[in-house]
């Protein structure tokens, strides 16, 4: 069961709408008073060459 090219670009031209409203609505009137962010941190470690380090394994 699939859907024919003319239901597709119904669909689309749907969702362009609800998405349309969506984008140009103001967030301080409505239920989106308040906003969320989340971060992701990543950290990297930077290999010291041996010899410049108290390391007990000099190669």
């Amino acid at each position: 069961m699939g859907l024919s090219k003319s239901q597709v670009s119904v669909m689309a031209k749907e969702l362009d709408t609800v998405v349309d409203a969506f984008r140009t609505c103001p967030l301080d009137a409505g239920p989106y008073t308040h906003g969320l962010t989340d971060v992701l941190v990543s950290r990297f470690v930077r290999p010291v060459p041996c010899g410049q380090c108290a390391c007990s394994d000099h190669h």
